[in-house]
């Protein structure tokens, strides 16, 4: 099977890292961040709303495809989900002046090997409150939804490009990437199976965070790759990794 040799490949392709930082080249510490500074931008709620203790919440946790179409998510639910899910270990927005040196010890919610950090995070927006409904992508830095697309924008065919119907009723549906240049130039060909092991984390977080919120959501993996990479404009070595639809 190409899937098993596929991953025999990745696997067996970790590099030789010197044990000692002091040797690793200064790239290795870089941390990016995509930005979308000339886009509109919502400002999200820096005050997160409280959640439930994590063994409630585990077994509250559970997949549904059931929303309630008339329902809509708060602005304040959409910034906790964001936050703690993808967001950075600080201040909301305490990063937006930063510097390199300073965004190079910036940390997250969930574990990322080497500290790279390859994923970002997009949110189709169809029902949440001050929110108008189309293709954002969530800054870091300054905790802010870009705004890439609109809903009427002919270019904007995320909701075909979920191929399960079910997900019409959903408030938003967020979409994981991973950027693999940032894996890949430390880690080469095995950064790719870090990329898709760190889009679980990021997931599980979002999830448990959708149980403790009391969202009604469910992961999926029906959806046509290349038209919400078309409709992201996502860079050339940005992949698709993971989608979850999520409502009331």
């Amino acid at each position: 099977m190409f899937s098993k040799l596929f991953y025999k490949k990745v696997r067996s392709s970790l590099p030789n890292i010197p044990p000692n930082p002091t040797q690793w080249p200064k790239a290795w510490s870089m941390i990016f961040f995509k930005e979308y500074p000339r886009f509109d931008a919502v400002s999200l709620p820096r005050e997160m709303l409280p959640l439930k203790n994590l063994k409630e919440v585990l077994f509250e946790r559970r997949s549904t495809r059931e929303c309630d179409a008339s329902q809509s998510i708060s602005l304040e639910e959409l910034s906790t989900l964001l936050y703690y899910s993808a967001g950075i270990k600080c201040e909301p927005g305490e990063y937006t002046e930063s510097n390199q040196e300073e965004r190079n010890s910036t940390r997250r919610f969930y574990p990322s090997g080497g500290a790279r950090y390859p994923l970002e995070m997009y949110v189709d927006v169809r029902r949440v409150s001050g929110v108008e409904p189309g293709v954002y992508h969530y800054n870091l830095l300054n905790h802010s939804l870009e705004k890439l697309l609109s809903k009427d924008a002919e270019e904007n065919t995320i909701a075909a490009s979920v191929l399960a119907s079910w997900t019409k009723d959903s408030a938003v549906v967020f979409i994981i990437t991973g950027v693999q240049g940032r894996n890949a130039i430390k880690y080469g060909d095995f950064g790719y199976d870090m990329l898709a092991t760190e889009s679980g984390h990021m997931s599980q977080n979002l999830h448990l965070l959708g149980a403790s919120l009391g969202m009604k959501y469910c992961p999926l993996f029906g959806f046509n790759n290349e038209e919400i990479h078309k409709t992201l404009d996502a860079r050339e070595d940005e992949l698709i990794l993971y989608v979850t639809a999520m409502g009331k």
